[in-house]
């Protein structure tokens, strides 16, 4: 899972950084890459953020259980 969220963060933080300097650098698809990054960065986060979630849930109920 660990391999998966930093893939869902990494990646579309490098095209952002790609498409930046293409735009600086007046490149064609500078622009297309820079909103491409910034998309799957917010759909990464997403399941990230559902897949922390999840966890989260799992270790509330191993809890609960340990209690009774």
């Amino acid at each position: 899972m660990k391999k998966t969220i930093t893939l869902l963060t990494a990646i579309p933080a490098i095209v952002i950084l790609v498409g930046a300097l293409f735009k600086l650098q007046h490149y064609p698809y500078g622009d297309l890459l820079f909103w491409t990054g910034i998309l799957t960065n917010i759909i990464g986060s997403a399941i990230a953020i559902t897949l922390l979630r999840k966890r989260v849930k799992e270790l509330e109920s191993q809890i609960e259980n340990n209690r009774k």
